[in-house]
C-alpha cells in the first residue's frame, strides 16, 4: 500500500506500506530496495518475532541481509555488489565507532544516524561474515532452522547464536562478541 508516511516503508503482519514519494523515484532502486526489505519482514518480524526495542537487529539486520540475498539472486553480480557497497558505506560509521549490534534502540546516542548505520548497514554485513565463516551449506541450514524453530514465536540473540552454532557444529563466541556484544 502507498502512504504519505515519512518512513520509506513500514511492515505489518500481512501488509507492507511504502512511502508514496518513492513510487516516482528515478531510478526505482529505492522502491525496489524498500519493497524487498518490507516483504522480508513477513518472515523476520511477522512470522519469527523478536523484541524490537530490546534487540532490533534480529529482524531489521536479518531482513536487510535477506534484501541482499534477493539482489544476489535476481541481479547481475555488479547489481548485488552495488547494494553490498551501499551497506558497507552505511556501516562505516558503526564500524569506525565500534557500535555493537546487540544494543536496545534506546542505547543509540544519535538514533537517526548511529541506529541506521549499525542496524541497516553493519548488521547485514554481520550475516555476510557469518555466512563466510560457517559456509554456504551450514548457513542455509541455519536460516531454515532459525525460521522453523522460531516460527510464530520469539527469537533472541542467544537463540540465533545457538541455532547458527548447531548448524555449523562450531563455536561462534568470538564472532558474536566482536559484532553483537562489542566485547
Amino acid at each position: 500500500a502507498a502512504s504519505p508516511t515519512s518512513a520509506l516503508g513500514v511492515e505489518y503482519p500481512g501488509l507492507i506500506v511504502n512511502a508514496r514519494r518513492i513510487y516516482s523515484a528515478v531510478p526505482d532502486t529505492q522502491l525496489v530496495t524498500t519493497t524487498v526489505h518490507e516483504v522480508g519482514h513477513q518472515w523476520f518480524y511477522s512470522t519469527v518475532g523478536n523484541d524490537q526495542l530490546a534487540e532490533p537487529w534480529l529482524d531489521e539486520s536479518l531482513t536487510q541481509f535477506v534484501t541482499l540475498l534477493y539482489f544476489e539472486e535476481t541481479l547481475s553480480p555488479s547489481g548485488a555488489a552495488f547494494f553490498r557497497n551501499q551497506l558497507s558505506q552505511w556501516a562505516s560509521y558503526a564500524a569506525e565507532n565500534d557500535i555493537p549490534l546487540g544494543q536496545p534502540v534506546a542505547a543509540y546516542e544519535n538514533p537517526s544516524f548511529s541506529y541506521g548505520s549499525t542496524i541497516y548497514g553493519h548488521g547485514p554485513l554481520f550475516f555476510t561474515t557469518l555466512r563466510e565463516e560457517i559456509g554456504e551449506e551450514a548457513f542455509t541450514t541455519f536460516l531454515q532452522t532459525y525460521y522453523t524453530t522460531h516460527k510464530y514465536g520469539r527469537a533472541t540473540t542467544q537463540s540465533l547464536q545457538t541455532t547458527a552454532e548447531t548448524a555449523c557444529t562450531c563455536e561462534l563466541d568470538k564472532l558474536f562478541n566482536e559484532w553483537v556484544y562489542g566485547e
